[in-house]
């Protein structure tokens, strides 16, 4: 009898903290938290023997090995010894090591005595600056302010204000200044890391987009492989385009063999292709020549004039060694359907979608193709 009530007791305490918990779930009140048992009831079970101060016993598996501190990874630019006023019968033990890490944002303004001779021909020359001084403002500050700017989208009154905070000082003007002009070495690099990485791609991927520039609507046009991603804006979306686009800085019309392969490959018609053929290997060095050529052997039509121009873009990419053997990975469009052509793995596959199959060896293939999902 005493055990059927203490059971009933119990199965009435469980469905009570039930309804109290469903209850505070309708009122959006937390719960009962759900605390995990510590373990220390499995150490006064009959047999166990507990010894203060024991380890827990190791857990059979790999070895996990200690990864070292972050502060091995900095570059440790001064050591500060801390004296310790020593009481007698201490003995030394070495030192402790503490690292901090800080930044230091300064004003330096370097102020430069250039040394100024007059000729016996009254000629007044002048020390030149460093070659690194290019303005009345560092190239230290021209870093700060393009990573600020253009990384962090930090906007040219802020960034303003904040120079003036710093106590430099500069004009709003000039920090638009320093951010939109005198970038010449940057399209330098930029170019020159493009030229190499499309003279040594086995593949490269390419896409466009639309964009404004310069208040205008225009085409943004990437390239890249696993090595190099290059972005470039034109005026409009073609094939002409996209192969200026390849020629990373190059200004050059070239017209030789590459030229006229890529004018049959387009079945250009064929008084163009003779006419282009007598100047073989000839070489334009830019857009202004070229048409000057164009309107000597009279191509004056707006195909014409079109194919000619491609076919000598891509002599120019021949003549400069980009691109050769490389294949052009894309969605399909046709502007970028030119050389070894390929189409990107997500688009390659609705066309093996789109395949009507009737045999059992076709279907196979299809399966092989693209596996079902489970």
């Amino acid at each position: 009898m005493l055990v059927s009530l203490l059971g009933t007791v119990a199965k009435l305490e469980a469905q009570m903290i039930a309804l109290t918990e469903e209850i505070a779930r309708l009122k959006n009140l937390k719960g009962r938290p759900k605390l995990k048992a510590s373990g220390m009831e499995n150490g006064t079970e009959p047999g166990a023997e507990v010894v203060p101060g024991a380890r827990k016993p190791r857990r059979k598996g790999r070895r996990r090995v200690k990864s070292p501190p972050k502060s091995a990874r900095l570059i440790v630019d001064e050591d500060r010894i801390l004296p310790l006023q020593v009481e007698p019968g201490w003995r030394f033990k070495g030192y402790k090591r503490y690292t901090v890490q800080d930044l230091v944002i300064e004003v330096r303004v370097v102020r430069y005595w250039r040394a100024c001779y007059q000729t016996p021909e009254g000629k007044v020359v002048i020390a030149p600056l460093p070659a690194e001084v290019s303005g009345h403002y560092g190239p230290n500050l021209r870093r700060f302010l393009l990573s600020l700017h253009y990384q962090c989208r930090v906007t040219m009154p802020l960034l303003h204000r904040q120079l003036q905070d710093f106590g430099l000082l500069i004009s709003e003007g000039q920090v638009s200044n320093l951010l939109t002009k005198g970038h010449d070495d940057f399209h330098a690099e930029k170019a020159a890391v493009k030229q190499v990485g499309l003279a040594t791609a086995r593949w490269i991927s390419a896409d466009d987009t639309g964009a404004r520039h310069l208040g205008c609507n225009g085409v943004t046009t990437q390239i890249c492989d696993d090595r190099f991603t290059s972005f470039d804006t034109v005026a409009s979306k073609s094939r002409l385009m996209f192969l200026m686009t390849l020629r990373a800085g190059f200004q050059d019309y070239v017209v030789n063999a590459a030229a006229l392969i890529y004018l049959h490959e387009q079945d250009a018609p064929e008084f163009l292709i003779d006419r282009l053929m007598e100047p073989d290997g000839r070489v334009f060095a830019d857009e202004n020549a070229w048409t000057d050529f164009l309107i000597e052997i009279k191509v004056t039509g707006v195909k014409s004039v079109r194919l000619a121009s491609e076919a000598a873009v891509a002599g120019s990419l021949d003549h400069h060694g980009l691109l050769r053997n490389a294949v052009i990975v894309s969605d399909g469009a046709g502007q970028f359907d030119v050389f070894l052509h390929g189409l990107c793995w997500i688009h390659a596959e609705r066309l093996i979608h789109c395949l009507v199959t009737v045999t059992g060896q076709q279907r196979a293939a299809d399966d092989a193709a693209i596996p079902s999902s489970p």
